[in-house]
């Protein structure tokens, strides 16, 4: 058992690094789905308001 703990002792640093990783990751990816979600809304309404300009 000794061995094995010390073979795995390493692993919760890189476990909570990559923990951290993940986590800047996800967090970088909901700002940019944020942001393409608030783009992709202007562009519908901008689309809307268009028809709507067009059709009057």
């Amino acid at each position: 058992m000794q061995d094995a703990d010390r073979h795995y002792q390493p692993l919760p640093k890189f476990e909570r690094y990559a923990a951290m990783q993940t986590w800047s990751l996800s967090a970088i990816a909901k700002q940019w789905q944020g942001l393409v979600v608030c783009r992709f809304r202007l562009a519908i309404r901008g689309a809307v308001m268009h028809d709507q300009i067009r059709e009057a």
